[in-house]
This record gives structure tokens, sequence and C-alpha cells, in this order.
């Protein structure tokens, strides 16, 4: 939710110009990253979340990653962010 995570920001004194300019500072990756870690706590290790990718918008009806009903279609994501998702296997953990 870019809304929220530019209120974040500017209580934090971050610059929230631009989701690029936003999604790549360190400090908002690095919050994102402590929240998805605290969600995960309770799962088992094999469960838990060891990466994230922050995309520069939210999935659309329109450019088809998500039906009428918001439901997301893995397919067409899968699809659309191939080189985003090969980086993150790539990448040492």
């Amino acid at each position: 939710n870019f809304e929220k995570l530019r209120q974040w920001a500017k209580n934090n004194n971050i610059d929230a110009e631009g989701n690029s300019n936003l999604i790549q500072n360190p400090k908002l990756v690095t919050m994102l990253e402590t929240e998805v870690q605290k969600i995960c706590s309770g799962l088992a290790q094999y469960e838990q979340v060891k990466k994230i990718a922050i995309l520069k918008r939210d999935f659309s009806i329109e450019k088809g990653e998500v039906t009428p009903t918001m439901k997301v279609r893995r397919r067409a994501v899968e699809k659309l962010y191939a080189s985003v998702i090969e980086k993150l296997y790539s990448e040492d953990v």
C-alpha cells in the first residue's frame, strides 16, 4: 500500500516522491523485511518467507495480474515478473 508507505517515509524523514525512489530506500526495505519476519516468526523454518521483492506498482485488473474479484493470477504474475523472480532465486541468502 503505497499510501501507507509514503506516510511511514514521511514520518521517518525519507523522500517519498515517486514509487521508484521509495522502494529503493534501504530503510524502507529493512522495515518491510523486518515486518515480514515478525509475521512469519510462528511458522516453521521451511514455511517462512526468505526474500521479498518490492514492486513499483500494485497488481491491476487492467494488466491481467488480478481477477475482478482481486484474486492473483499467478501464471500472469510469474510471466510478467519472471526476471524479478529469477533475481530473487539467484541471489545468495
